[in-house]
């Protein structure tokens, strides 16, 4: 069975949970359930200077609920790394700008994961 409206809803919930887990919360993001060239469950693509985010499930591909939500993970990781994915592909940057991408992500990570496996 093809990806349905009830996928796509439980894709975007679990995406808002890891959204809201990593506090990525200064990103707007657009879904969208459209095919995908070669065949890929999900993509994502970045607008970093805006801060936008285009998340597109594809409606052509036979999934299940594991396989929906491990995408949804997995795209709001690309999410997370963008920054330092476009400071990497930068020709000319400043060295303190890849040390600010890498704080960010550390600080998530004391956020969610440090908290709660501190004890």
């Amino acid at each position: 069975m093809k990806t349905s409206k009830t996928d796509f809803q439980l894709f975007k919930d679990e995406c808002q949970k890891w959204i809201k887990f990593w506090g990525l919360l200064n990103w707007d993001i657009v879904y969208n359930l459209e095919p995908i060239e070669g065949g890929n469950l999900a993509e994502t693509s970045i607008r970093m200077f805006d801060h936008i985010a285009t998340i597109v499930l594809n409606k052509d591909v036979k999934t299940d609920i594991d396989r929906i939500k491990r995408a949804s993970f997995h795209e709001i990781e690309e999410l997370r790394f963008a920054r330092l994915r476009e400071l990497a592909n930068t020709r000319f940057m400043n060295p303190n700008d890849i040390q600010e991408a890498i704080h960010e992500i550390i600080i998530q990570n004391e956020n969610c994961i440090f908290q709660t496996y501190k004890s």
